[in-house]
């Protein structure tokens, strides 16, 4: 389906409600924290894999009174902020599986879910920084990988990587990146790709093509607030969801980086004589429209990988050849 907008709190309010499945709709804003109240929920799933646009924001609710939970999917979203001490505080089942993977979850992982029965929680792909050893204890977590794999088995470490961030098999172990790069600080990283802000971001984009002498320029440099940036919009007042930079002279090549802006939903850079490069926006996996027009813009090597897009402008450039 493609339901928007915020989840309706009514459905924390229905008092037998024993499955919630939402997945893969348009669902954006904050979850309500009355989901953390619902005596009978045995499955809550949405999960947002595939689908582009605004997504799932805020804090992760605490899930803290679900006695009957055994299935909890919120992975491929933008929740904020930390794991809440009292995350499934109240749970009893002894086959607890949790993917809250790929979010903008940090801080550490609380060692109150110490307290929990055998747990499958998938963690990965967030900004945790601190996870602590008792958890790799627990020989029949993570379906029993624990035994075979150890930590990995949870998330590979900071300064490794593997190609789901953590090991679930002996193909996918955790390796370790070259330490003179900068690599990831984070634990369940699924590359070595060093570290860059958002703020790093736009000053790249402003060094590389020429800031100082776009017409509209304001705040840019002047401030540490990039929501205030001329041309920059953004989610919940501090991460950037559109950069609109369009007919503003713009020259020279935009660094690749403006793809890592992860929740980054709209790009235009239209009318400035720019060479832009598709390389890497496969990272840009929210972006849903750019806008290239009149930037003479020549091939489109690496379009394919721009999966999330729904709009693309690219009329009056210089394409040409067969598609």
């Amino acid at each position: 389906n493609e339901f928007t907008g915020p989840i309706p709190t009514e459905f924390a309010g229905l008092p037998n409600l024993a499955n919630l499945v939402i997945a893969e709709n348009k669902f954006s804003g904050t979850i309500s924290e009355d989901f953390s109240y619902m005596p009978q929920l045995s499955l809550f799933s949405a999960y947002r894999r595939l689908k582009a646009g605004p997504k799932l924001t805020g804090p992760l609710p605490s899930f803290s009174n679900v006695p009957k939970l055994e299935a909890l999917y919120l992975d491929y979203n933008n929740l904020v902020g930390t794991i809440p001490p009292s995350f499934l505080k109240s749970s009893l089942s002894s086959k607890l599986r949790v993917t809250i993977s790929h979010n903008l979850l940090s801080g550490k992982v609380p060692t109150e879910l110490l307290t929990l029965n055998s747990v499958n929680i998938e963690m990965e792909g967030n900004k945790i920084t601190q996870f602590d050893n008792r958890f790799c204890d627990n020989l029949s977590w993570m379906n029993g990988l624990v035994k075979d794999y150890d930590c990995d088995a949870f998330m590979c470490p900071p300064g490794f990587y593997g190609i789901y961030g953590r090991q679930n098999s002996t193909d996918s172990p955790c390796t370790r990146c070259d330490p003179s790069t900068n690599p990831t600080p984070y634990w369940g990283s699924i590359s070595c790709d060093s570290v860059l802000d958002e703020k790093d971001i736009l000053e790249l984009l402003y060094n590389d093509c020429g800031g100082d002498d776009w017409h509209r320029n304001d705040n840019w440099m002047e401030n540490d607030d990039i929501c205030t940036w001329y041309g920059i919009e953004c989610r919940d007042g501090n991460t950037v969801q559109a950069v609109r930079l369009g007919a503003n002279n713009l020259v020279g090549t935009p660094p690749e980086e403006l793809f890592r802006l992860h929740q980054l939903h709209t790009l235009w850079l239209h009318s400035n004589p720019i060479d832009f490069r598709f390389k890497d926006i496969g990272d840009a996996k929210n972006l849903v429209e750019l806008r290239l027009d009149s930037t003479g813009l020549s091939d489109i090597f690496g379009i394919g990988d721009a999966t999330s897009l729904i709009k693309l402008d690219m009329k009056f450039n210089q394409i040409s050849g067969d598609f």
